[in-house]
């Protein structure tokens, strides 16, 4: 019977915490990988043929023995990836790590995800994440992506100079910290100023990704959970957390509030079209009442949010994994 829940993340992951205490309440066995374990401290002996139901076979770690055939869901949360031995060269280094990465997780297919590894890759570009945003309708800021200094300053004009940058892709340069020890390593988003322009040619190294400034009542943070959707206010008290609110954890404060539905279900189908199950989306709330989408988080993180609102996001991921048939996003 497929009943145990895998949950792939890496070690210390504080998210895990509610998750387990929740699944153990419900009598639901679990168990934790972390992708870079394998092929280490994890051993696979999977089979497949024309009368199998999938990948059969056990999953080992240390001395414990799992049977693929029992597990039913799957979290891929946050693991980290394989990183093969420094004594091969780079070629070799990589193939190894795509061989077990493509390996092991492919092994484990056949289950529900929460969500499937290549739709949060997908999700995570920000220009599709904008696009499909705009197709479902729902309201945007003037986005401008571009490495041309003349765009830039005719970008600033029209905006007359209420503009911000952001990464395109991940705001973060070094995320071990094993190169930018005494920099910053973070890209958060910033305000554009005129003297800015200045030094407008920079922007031709790479793509770079600007944006209207929006006037916020606040911050909204939209967590979908299969079909179950929570919706936070995010109250910034500081000039920095008000242009970007992870820049001030400390001074924030949060309520619980209710989304349109009219904007609930457009953002559904956001998430549906990339074939997530479980999403963070971030919007402003401008005095006038208007909702304005910001970004996705396919993959963003959640728990920060339970403990000052009280919402049951713990439990509403529990319902997802254990009954994907009731609640998860068709």
């Amino acid at each position: 019977m497929k009943n145990t829940i895998l949950i792939l993340t890496k070690k210390g992951d504080r998210h895990i915490t509610p998750i387990a205490e929740e699944l153990a309440r419900r009598n639901v066995p679990m168990v934790t990988f972390d992708v870079a374990d394998f092929p280490e401290h994890i051993q696979i002996a999977a089979r497949i043929d024309t009368e199998s139901d999938g990948w059969q076979g056990p999953l080992c770690l240390q001395d414990h023995t799992y049977d693929l055939a029992d597990i039913r869901s799957i979290w891929y949360r946050r693991p980290t990836p394989y990183v093969a031995p420094t004594h091969y060269i780079p070629p070799v280094r990589a193939f190894l790590a795509l061989e077990n990465l493509r390996g092991f997780v492919g092994i484990l297919h056949g289950p529900f995800w929460v969500s499937p590894r290549g739709a949060i890759q997908a999700a995570e570009f920000k220009p599709a994440q904008l696009q499909a945003a705009q197709a479902q309708g729902l309201s945007l800021p003037r986005t401008l992506i571009t490495n041309d200094p003349t765009a830039v300053r005719a970008f600033f004009d029209e905006c007359h100079g209420a503009v911000i940058s952001k990464a395109v892709a991940r705001g973060v340069v070094d995320p071990e910290g094993h190169f930018m020890k005494d920099h910053p390593r973070f890209m958060h988003t910033s305000r554009v100023a005129r003297e800015d322009l200045k030094d407008a040619e920079g922007v031709r190294v790479c793509a770079h990704l600007f944006q209207e400034l929006i006037l916020k009542a606040m911050d909204v943070r939209v967590t979908v959970i299969g079909r179950q959707v929570f919706t936070v206010g995010i109250h910034s008290h500081t000039e920095e957390s008000a242009l970007d609110w992870r820049r001030g954890y400390g001074s924030l404060t949060y309520t619980v509030e209710k989304l349109p539905n009219e904007i609930e279900q457009k953002l559904l189908q956001v998430v549906r079209g990339f074939g997530l199950q479980y999403s963070s989306a971030d919007f402003i709330l401008t005095p006038q009442g208007d909702y304005i989408f910001v970004e996705l988080n396919p993959n963003g993180q959640f728990y920060f949010l339970v403990p000052p609102t009280h919402v049951p996001m713990a439990e509403a991921m529990v319902d997802l994994l254990c009954s994907p048939e009731e609640y998860r996003i068709c």
